[in-house]
């Protein structure tokens, strides 16, 4: 019968009296995402397989937050210079909404080690106090399912609400986290908003918003900083849009060869790693030569995407022009890149489409000011 393909074979590694086991847990999860419907489902299974399947969790198993010393913390934060230079400004816009809330704000390394947080009201203090605070351990590995966790492997932000944990422990919190990336695409950080799990509640929602769009705008500010004397080209779904919102960039040399991308122009771009497109150049990408993408000749190129939409596309010159000058952005353990950006890059194996430029009228004229055409590049 199972040679015939009608009776299912036994996963291996399983043995017989180990599957009613899994269609217990399979059980659980299903119930427990059942709470919070449409947040990371998909996510949130697959990570409670790895937990059963690759770490070999007990979800009821009943032990403390592991914890980190001071000494740890503070060589931590001195790896994650940059990171948290970065981070700065932007938690400062989150602080307040989290307070209001009774969130609080944790920012981990790569590990799921939380270097450093924020918990500025009584609720959220108290969430603290019971184990989200910096020293603490979230890594998947360890503790199960959860926002920092799950995010780091996933390289995806997730919300996981209540009983979604894989430890039951942990049912009580929504955790909402986002991986903060490097500029050569590697997950170095998660920025994580937490707060009490109450049934019904939108909290998860909102939180997830602000913790992707947070770990979003410090990807993109790390990826400006550290290729900001190559070339950025800007792409957009708006003709005109201000240049410094836009998040799907793609770094060049002035040849057009590229270095590097966000995760927003990948995706934009349907590749899923910068493997796929670095060392290319643009006109490799697009049906258009990169002097016709640079501005003031013409500020955006319309490129017809070949599902029918358009994606407006241009480019800026560095500020500073320097032979042989490479971003001096502190280069620790935390972020390590190549000092040698194009070698790194194979030949993509793959080819993407080439959508057609639609020709356009001068969208901008900054004129010959160089104040003005500074602050356009």
């Amino acid at each position: 019968l199972r040679q015939a393909g009608t009776v299912p074979a036994v996963p291996s590694g399983y043995c017989n009296s180990e599957l009613p086991k899994m269609r217990d847990v399979s059980m659980d999860v299903s119930n427990a995402l059942a709470a919070a419907p449409n947040i990371g489902g998909d996510i949130v299974r697959a990570s409670w397989r790895r937990c059963m399947q690759e770490y070999g969790l007990d979800r009821g198993a009943r032990k403390p937050i592991e914890r980190v010393g001071s000494n740890v913390i503070r060589d931590l934060r001195e790896r994650m210079e940059d990171i948290l230079q970065h981070t700065s400004p932007v938690v400062d816009n989150v602080r307040r909404v989290a307070a209001d809330t009774n969130h609080v704000i944790l920012l981990s390394n790569a590990e799921g080690v939380v270097v450093t947080s924020w918990a500025d009201s009584h609720g959220s203090q108290e969430i603290a106090r019971e184990g989200l605070e910096t020293g603490s351990v979230w890594s998947e590995q360890r503790v199960g399912t959860n926002g920092i966790g799950t995010a780091l492997v996933s390289r995806q932000p997730i919300t996981v609400f209540g009983g979604a944990h894989f430890n039951e422990n942990f049912a009580t919190f929504t955790c909402s986290a986002a991986p903060i990336f490097a500029p050569d695409g590697r997950v170095i950080a998660a920025f994580d908003i937490s707060g009490r799990a109450s049934p019904g509640s939108s909290d998860g929602t909102f939180a997830q918003y602000f913790a992707r769009e947070a770990a979003s705008q410090v990807s993109m500010l790390l990826f400006r900083n550290w290729h900001r004397n190559d070339c950025i080209v800007a792409l957009s779904n708006e003709p005109d849009p201000m240049p410094m919102s836009v998040k799907a960039l793609i770094a060049t040399d002035e040849s057009g060869c590229i270095l590097g991308a966000t995760q927003e122009a990948l995706s934009l771009l349907g590749v899923p790693d910068l493997s796929e497109i670095g060392g290319r150049y643009v006109n490799d990408i697009w049906n258009v030569s990169f002097s016709e993408l640079r501005p003031l000749s013409r500020h955006s190129v319309k490129m017809a995407n070949n599902d029918g939409s358009h994606t407006f596309v241009t480019a800026f010159l560095p500020k500073k022009k320097s032979s042989g000058t490479s971003s001096t952005m502190r280069v620790s353990p935390a972020m390590p890149i190549a000092d040698d950006r194009r070698a790194r890059f194979a030949p993509a194996a793959a080819s993407l489409p080439a959508p057609t430029p639609v020709r356009g009228p001068l969208d901008r004229v900054a004129g010959s000011d160089p104040l003005m055409i500074q602050n356009v590049n």
